[in-house]
């Protein structure tokens, strides 16, 4: 291990985003890192940190003179903060109006998550990882690139950063859903790897029939939403009518419950909440509900319909996987047969 996979590793330096934003920035200093990474060529590359008020974590220019620079690519690092939809449609807003390429590394449990939709390129940790020792060859190049670096340094500089984010990689895909990690601080990361490990299995066993999504909500709340595939790029309409109230019924795993919502906009009121609750009692197919979920405010836009704890912390081998996979489909398609007879009530 060497210097820098000591600091990755034992100064918590690979959990923190700004270490990966810094790293990068400098890398991107080498045309030839450029042309791997991005897929650019970019003559005298010149990076900048926090580009357009702090909407991007790096700036990619092009040296045209000594005073002009040209942007060429906007970059976006998430290490475990989620990437949220409001934050992309702007800045793939304003990526697009500057006619630049836009680019997002999701490392983390960002890796689990939605890919960003439209016109931009996603890469995640192993293929990151990937492409930096496939540069190593090329290390005496990128060290004249970046200011008369010998290439023995560089080589071990790709090696460090490179062997962390696999590590990283393995640990959240082979490891962190194991019941040990469900404890503070890897809580998320836990449930993150459980649920990128329930998708997994979803797709392998119910080939086509849904679609597992990955998000959080904070820093603590991850989902893995389910929905009905339709065919190839349509999942099945979540919006009903329910005694006059337009909305969507979700159907998700977050954290260790398993939960069923109305959600409205414009919220609605408490009276009307209780007739929907009711009648989603009233029709649920599967089994009975004992105890009809509670809510707190009013109005009310997020509306628990269903809420079923399950235990994380006993799921340690195959076996006991595979059971929790049949329970969620089982509890899925008593939902789907549920929001058939609810639909325009």
């Amino acid at each position: 291990m060497n210097t820098l996979e000591l600091f990755l590793a034992n100064a918590g330096g690979e959990n923190v985003e700004a270490t990966h934003q810094r790293i990068l920035a400098w890398l991107l200093g080498s045309r030839t890192v450029v042309k791997e990474l991005l897929g650019l060529d970019i003559e005298n590359p010149v990076t900048k940190l926090e580009a357009h008020g702090k909407l991007f974590d790096i700036q990619v220019n092009q040296r045209i003179t000594d005073d002009k620079l040209e942007e060429k690519a906007l970059i976006e690092i998430k290490m475990w903060a989620p990437l949220r939809i409001t934050q992309q449609k702007r800045q793939q807003e304003k990526a697009a109006a500057l006619k630049v390429r836009l680019y997002y590394f999701l490392f983390g449990i960002s890796g689990f998550e939605r890919v960003p939709d439209g016109d931009s390129n996603t890469l995640k940790m192993k293929e990151v990882s990937d492409k930096l020792i496939a540069l190593k060859p090329l290390a005496n190049q990128i060290g004249k690139e970046l200011g008369g670096i010998p290439a023995k340094n560089i080589i071990s500089f790709l090696d460090g950063y490179a062997n962390r984010l696999t590590h990283l990689d393995e640990w959240l895909t082979e490891e962190a859903w194991q019941p040990t990690f469900n404890k503070y601080p890897t809580v998320p990361s836990h449930f993150a790897s459980l649920f990128y490990k329930l998708k997994l299995a979803i797709n392998k066993d119910y080939a086509n029939q849904y679609n597992p999504i990955i998000y959080r909500t904070g820093k603590i709340d991850v989902h893995l939403d389910l929905r009905k595939r339709i065919n190839d790029k349509e999942d099945e309409n979540q919006e009903v009518t329910i005694h006059g109230e337009q909305g969507s019924l979700v159907f998700w795993l977050k954290n260790q419950h398993l939960q069923i919502f109305f959600h409205s906009e414009p919220r609605i009121p408490r009276t009307k909440a209780l007739e929907i609750q009711q009648t989603f009692q009233s029709a649920w197919t599967g089994q009975a509900i004992d105890k009809v979920p509670s809510f707190r405010k009013d109005p009310i836009d997020w509306l628990c319909l269903l809420s079923v704890r399950y235990e994380p912390k006993e799921i340690k081998d195959e076996v006991q996987f595979d059971a929790l996979v049949d329970f969620i489909i089982r509890y899925y398609d008593c939902f789907w047969e549920t929001k058939k007879g609810l639909i325009n009530i």
